[in-house]
This record gives C-alpha cells, structure tokens and sequence, in this order.
C-alpha cells in the first residue's frame, strides 16, 4: 500500500451474476463474479466535500449491478475497462484499483480473474 496519505472510496467484494467468457460451458449460463472498485483521491477530499463533487460509490454500485442485464461479453477486461473510465470520470480521483474475478472458473481455485491498480495520468495517456 502507498505510504502516502489518501483517502479512499471503495466497493469491497460485490457479487453479481453476468454471463461472461470465452469456454463453450461459460456461454451456458450466467457466472458469478466478486467485483472490488477502490478510488484514491487527496486527503484534500475531506476539506473540499459537497454534494456537487462527492465521490459517489452509489454511481458504481449501480453500473456494476446493471452487467447482470446485458449479453454475454468475452471478456472481464471489458468491465475492468468501463469502471476505469467511470472511475476517472469523478475529477478528483487520482488513481483506482479494480479486481474483477469469477468465482466458479475452476474448481480448484477460489477466483480467477483481473485486477489492475493505475494512476489517472497512466489512463489518460493509454
């Protein structure tokens, strides 16, 4: 963890069940997947707050639940990629990190899956 001070909005472990995946039996059915957002911004934040600059965990609780919706998609870098841009869209957010794993993958293993920790300027520049 950054020895630095920050402060830091997160969603921890939300389950959701989407239809995901590149194997034939991943096409069968929806998976579940455990899906952790964490937005580091300064410790500014805390002076600056008011209902129109607020980090709102709400906003991606919201986009995460609405994968259960749509249609099959490949790939878990697909949603790694829209809750970077979603997380960024917040102006004071400094960097994020995003897990997204599938639970029922392997039955060897607890998750499987993708998690990337970046810094807006690395974003930006992609």
């Amino acid at each position: 963890m950054n020895k630095e001070s920050n402060i830091s909005i997160f969603i921890k472990d939300m389950r959701v069940n989407v239809r995901i995946g590149l194997l034939d039996f991943e096409r069968v059915k929806p998976q579940s997947l455990l899906v952790s957002v964490e937005l580091f911004t300064n410790p500014s934040y805390l002076r600056e707050i008011n209902q129109e600059n607020i980090i709102d965990y709400a906003v991606i609780h919201s986009a995460i639940k609405k994968w259960e919706d749509r249609e099959h998609i490949d790939l878990i870098e697909t949603y790694l990629h829209e809750l970077f841009d979603l997380s960024f869209g917040f102006k004071l957010i400094e960097s994020c990190y995003i897990s997204i794993g599938k639970q029922d993958i392997f039955n060897d293993t607890q998750q499987a899956g993708v998690r990337a920790f970046m810094h807006r300027k690395e974003w930006l520049n992609l």
